[in-house]
């Protein structure tokens, strides 16, 4: 059962009181408790040297360590939990052992394995695991070390969190000047790169028990600057430590703090007590311990004690965490007593051949034996069969056994044309493996190079269906979705939010609104607004001294800042799901400021925002139901999980701390802070990086994206801070300055990686890359070379469209003979299929393109709608693709119907489109669009209301001035004033937008008010009108309609002899040029309404640009016309309104009026718009 969030409910909160409340499935989710699968429940057999370190019987001289070494799957780990099992079964004590992994992941693994195996042991009892990470072990020790001298006990510090504190301590740097920094460096301060070396910088000398002195010292002495730097760092970084008055260490510092304590005094009787009671000691995986763990592990190393390490050189890919094989290699050079599994059981003969084949590249270890498959193994091919030397590392956990065949399957490569391409073939592996061969989703794996990678990948596989699971140490707490949410609640407790958080809440699954429910929010809080300032009241003032707006209110609102008066006016128009909208947002924000007042913890402040949401009950249902949406349920579960543990260790630490300083550190972390094993991993397929694969398996592995420039990726040259040179200088004595060649070194550690992805399956590998020249880093890795060059290894595929696929278009099949698929549904193929025996099938989608058709249902619909839809397409195709698309109509599948289908409706009516007394009406400011693209005029004609924007809002203002300086002589200074109070709240944006509107239209006012005075002035006697609604009757078109032109005249001049001259307000920067003005259909549409309804000699139309982008009036004229010009306009005019009435219009790309058009997607000029319309 799915592990939520709303189970770590904190004590103090009361729990829901109805069964159905804490299970959250109201009916709609049916839970279903099935036996857990069991890991490893029984046990192996071993025989010669290896069942003697499992039984310790007295062939074992445990004088020395043993050293087990075997390559992937030879069942070191098993060997070591056997080993463990047997001791615990002839009475020994948990007490007695320490097993030992490099990580806690690692750990939490063994530990399954020895559950399963002890749970048939009912007379067993421990009170503790004796399974932990190393530093788990040091934490532990050290713990106990200080409280029992009565010392406080210490804290480990995560990754995310060391690096937090090291960014803010730069961060004081580069604000204070602090610090032995170069000069040159210092504008780098605050760079995250940089505070990522520093620390890198730090670890690897502290892994090395090199202090703050030490550093600085050695940086002096081989010039060494940023060593310099970083040793006076590490001093302030340990001051400000302890000036916290807490034992805070990261693993590297708790290592050397632990050797410190053991060296004498009560550490050291501990450590001697310690070393009495344990009688066995295992290890697993040593060839990722660094220096540091290993001599903390070898002071419980004694005579008396059996030890037992296992490990894998040619596996060791941790080296840029400091990990280091030398300790499995000592003792491993001693040949009495090192043990070599060579046989796998986790794959068969073609992934050791490939994994053979890149050992024989690495740098030579005498203890290196080639790699072969187990006889049982090959034999019965299942992994719970024991091997004569060996034994698995782990269960099949619940993947299809299958027979030997299918483990000696060879890798599979495959070579895409694009990334695309890689993506969808990739999805189409994991589905066919999961429909066809009944594999479990939890059961395979995508593993990357890098996290970048992560993403794209993931898209991908929920388009399709497949749901998918990041591993935790890949993901940034504050950088998840939902965790964003919260950590905004969590703020607006203690400060009022922006307009851009409020909008994102409410678009947000905490919110429940879409774009559209917050748009139509703002609108009406926009009429209210305006019926506020049209009444006198006064509108409050934003932060930048500017009226409010919608968004502003809409802030104001769920802020709580509004006065109880100006909230029942704005919430005034809304509806009943508008009202429920803002108060559900508006109970999860008071949740918190109610809880926060009351003086109640982060901790509990956080439940109560989450406890609001109602999130933790619509998670878990769509957890319980599976699929994407289940994944993407669970991992923000999780997310939700490590929130809340964060938030618990945080109170624990700072009861006093506020919620600032705790949202503060959250956002802080920029690394990923992993998270507490909760023991419930959920049915999807998980994506990973090749570091996180390391001890793991599944079923079915792809290995993605393998490139030359990536994998291997390029060689390190020790960073800003010379890292690799202090690593030379510490372990090998190689003085910096000393020309090293690092590209050997670092291709070798880039194959131990590729080495350690392919050979994570048991049963089927897919090694994918791009191989074209013309995209970035389209080049494939060498390595894929090393292992297809290899026989029996790898088989090359080529490029996507030739790779075999047996879906239900590619099977073999007689011309016209249907063909019945995986979905039950006959297609007939015709001449596509392939005949013959072992001829390639490629599927026809295949055929017609580079990209694979995915074993889906959307691709499904989508070939067959394309089929049906093609009149080239042969008959008997068509009619087959139709009758499957019947059968899925029939099953619900939505997509199948015709009537789901966009650009297939038939057009709702071939009438023109009229007003409401049945005529056409025509604008003169339209006229121009229609030479532009008569189809954008048609949509914004006919979209209806329409959003107000600033330029349409700038255009009021500036008309209405106009109007007041003509009719009531307004004052140049009163004209100011009024554009500087009314462009205020006309122009909506940031304060820089609006200054500069102000800025310009400053000019833009005088040279308007200079114009308007200065022509009145020059021309007496002519009588001036403003704002002039003009309309005449064209005709009728040939189908009838009457056609009216209408229009709206700025600014009419009637002179003594009765001729009109038209002005026409523009608050453009660009004026149209004299050429333009000339051939402008608007004004000549304004001068034939002259002529049509005043009855009277039009004298010319012009255009009055105030403020042009050289802050200048400018004035394009058109001449008057003549009779035989207004005839002609006339003519003109019907055939504009018989073009726009449509019902055919026609869409005319450009640069001009594509650039921003709102309808590209929904136009057939444009590659989107012809998608969906055609």
């Amino acid at each position: 059962m799915t592990d939520t969030a709303k189970n770590h409910q904190p004590t103090a909160a009361a729990s829901p009181s109805a069964p159905e409340d804490r299970l959250g499935a109201r009916e709609a989710a049916k839970v279903v408790l099935q036996p857990p699968r069991r890991v490893g429940e029984e046990g192996h057999e071993w025989d010669g040297l290896a069942g003697a370190i499992v039984t310790g019987d007295e062939r074992i001289d445990s004088s020395a360590p043993w050293a087990v070494l075997g390559g992937p799957g030879t069942g070191k780990t098993s060997l070591l939990v056997d080993t463990l099992v047997h001791f615990l079964a002839a009475g020994g004590s948990a007490d007695e052992v320490m097993v030992v992994t490099p990580t806690k992941d690692a750990a939490t693994a063994v530990n399954t394995q020895l559950v399963a195996r002890l749970a048939s042991m009912s007379s067993f009892a421990a009170t503790r695991t004796p399974v932990r990470s190393v530093h788990s072990w040091a934490f532990a020790a050290l713990r106990s070390m200080l409280l029992a001298s009565d010392r406080e006990a210490p804290r480990l510090l995560t990754g995310a969190e060391h690096d937090a504190d090291v960014r803010l301590l730069l961060a004081g740097h580069a604000e204070d000047g602090a610090g032995a920094w170069p000069d040159h460096i210092r504008p780098a301060l605050g760079y995250v790169g940089f505070a990522r070396q520093l620390r890198d910088l730090l670890l690897r000398a502290e892994e090395r028990g090199v202090g703050p002195g030490e550093l600085t010292a050695l940086g002096e002495k081989y010039d060494q600057p940023m060593w310099v730097g970083a040793g006076q760092f590490l001093d302030e970084y340990r001051q400000t430590r302890r000036l916290a008055q807490s034992i805070s260490l990261n693993a590297s510092e708790l290592l050397h703090t632990t050797l410190q304590e053991m060296e004498g005094g009560p550490g050291r009787a501990q450590l001697d007590r310690w070393r009495e009671k344990l009688r066995l000691i295992l290890i697993d995986d040593a060839h990722n311990l660094d220096p540091a763990a290993a001599e903390f592990l070898e002071q419980f190393f004694t005579p008396e004690t059996r030890v037992v390490l296992a490990g894998d050189p040619d596996q060791c890919v941790f080296h840029f965490r400091g990990a280091d094989e030398e300790l499995l290699s000592k003792y491993a050079a001693d040949e009495s007593h090192r043990v070599v599994l060579s046989g796998s059981q986790r794959f068969g003969v073609p992934t050791a051949r490939a994994i053979n084949a890149l050992t024989g590249n690495l740098p030579h270890v005498d203890t290196r034996i080639p790699l072969r498959v187990a006889e049982d193994a090959e034999v019965a091919g299942g992994i719970g069969v024991a091997g004569k030397n060996a034994a698995p590392d782990a269960s099949d956990a619940g993947a299809t056994s299958g027979a030997a065949g299918e483990r000696n399957q060879p890798i599979r490569v495959l070579r895409a044309n694009s990334g695309t391409a890689e993506r969808l073939h990739i999805t189409d592996t994991l589905r066919r493996a999961h429909v066809r061969d009944g594999v479990a989703w939890q059961d395979m794996a995508v593993i990357v190079r890098s996290v970048g990678e992560i993403a794209p990948i993931r898209r991908a596989l929920l388009t399709h269906g497949v749901p998918v699971r990041v591993d935790q140490t890949s993901i940034i707490l504050a950088e998840q979705p939902l965790i964003r949410l919260l950590l905004t609640a969590l703020e607006a407790t203690y400060r009022p939010l922006e307009n851009s958080e409020v909008r994102v809440l409410m678009e947000s699954m905490v919110g429940g609104a879409d774009p559209i429910m917050v748009r139509r929010l703002e609108r009406v809080l926009a009429q209210a607004l305006a019926r506020q300032r049209l009444q006198g009241k006064p509108v409050p003032e934003n932060a930048a001294g500017l009226p409010y707006q919608s968004s502003d209110a809409l802030s104001a609102l769920l802020n709580g800042t509004a006065s109880a008066e100006d909230a029942a006016e704005w919430t005034a128009g809304f509806n009943n799901r508008e009202l429920q909208i803002l108060q559900d947002m508006s109970d999860v924000l008071a949740a918190g400021r109610e809880a926060q007042r009351a003086g109640q913890s982060v901790e509990m402040v956080l439940w109560e925002i989450w406890k609001a949401t109602g999130l933790d009950t619509r998670l878990q249902e769509r957890a319980l139901r599976g699929g994407t949406f289940g994944s993407q349920a669970d991992q923000d579960l999780d997310s939700v999980m490590m929130l809340f543990d964060m938030a618990g260790d945080f109170v624990e630490r700072h009861p006093n701390a506020s919620i600032r300083t705790f949202c503060e550190e959250v956002r802080a972390q920029e690394l990923p802070t992993g998270g507490r094993e909760r023991g419930i991993a959920s049915n999807a397929v998980e994506l990973l990086p090749a570091h996180a694969a390391v001890g793991r398996q599944w079923h079915t592995v792809v290995v993605s994206r393998v490139q030359e420039g990536s994998w291997p990726a390029g060689p390190t040259v020790g960073g800003l801070f010379g890292q690799l040179e202090l690593v030379d200088l510490l372990d090998r004595g190689i003085e910096p300055g000393t020309r090293v060649s690092r590209v050997a070194s670092a291709v070798h550690e880039e194959r131990r990686l590729f080495l350690v992805a392919i050979s994570r399956a048991t049963h089927n590998t897919l090694v994918t890359c791009i191989d074209n020249a013309s995209v970035e880093n389209g080049v494939p890795s060498r390595f894929i070379d090393e292992i297809t060059d290899t026989p029996g290894a790898a088989v090359p595929l080529g490029t996507v469209d030739q790779v075999e696929q047996n879906g239900p278009v590619g099977q073999q099949a007689a011309p016209g003979e249907p063909v019945q698929g995986e979905l039950g549904l006959g297609l007939e193929l015709g001449e596509t299929a392939q005949q013959g025996e072992g001829a390639a099938q490629v599927s026809s989608a295949e055929q017609m393109s580079a990209l694979p058709r995915v074993l889906a249902l959307e691709p499904l619909i989508a070939e067959l709608r394309d089929v049906v839809t093609d009149p080239t397409q042969r008959h008997h195709r068509r009619r087959a693709a139709a009758r499957n698309l019947a059968a899925m109509a029939d099953a619900g599948i939505f997509g199948s119907h015709p009537i789901d289908w966009w650009g297939m409706a038939e057009p709702t009516t071939m009438d023109r489109i009229t007003d409401r007394r049945g005529g056409v009406s025509l604008s003169p400011s339209k006229l121009d669009n229609i030479d532009n693209c008569a189809l954008k005029t048609f949509f914004d004609d006919n979209r209806g209301a329409q959003e107000e924007t600033n330029a349409m809002r700038v255009g009021i203002v500036v008309h209405a001035i106009a109007q007041a300086i003509v009719q009531q002589d307004l004052s140049l200074e009163d004209a100011r004033y009024a554009a500087r109070a009314a462009l205020r709240w006309a122009v909506v944006g940031p304060a820089f937008e609006v200054n500069a509107a102000l800025e310009r239209w400053e000019q833009g006012i005088e040279n308007l008010h200079s114009w308007i005075t200065g022509t009145r002035s020059d021309a007496e006697g002519t009588q001036w009108e403003v704002e002039q609604q003009l309309a005449t009757s064209l005709g009728t078109l040939p189908t009838g309609e009457e056609v009216t032109l209408r229009g709206r005249i700025d600014l009419m001049a009637t002179d003594e002899d009765g001729r009109v001259i038209v002005y026409d307000f523009k608050t453009g920067k660009t004026a149209k040029t004299s050429a333009e003005a000339q051939a402008s259909r608007q004004l000549g549409a304004y001068q034939f309404l002259v002529h049509a309804d005043r009855r009277k000699q039009p004298y010319g139309a012009h255009l009055i640009y105030p403020a042009t982008s050289n802050g200048q009036l400018k004035k394009s004229s058109q001449p008057d016309f003549s009779p035989e010009q207004l005839t002609e306009t006339k003519q003109n005019l019907l055939a504009a309104a018989e073009q726009i009435s449509g019902p055919i219009q026609i869409a005319t790309p450009g640069d001009d009026q594509c650039k921003y058009c709102s309808y590209h997607l929904i136009c057939p000029a444009k590659d989107a718009g012809r998608k969906v319309v055609s």
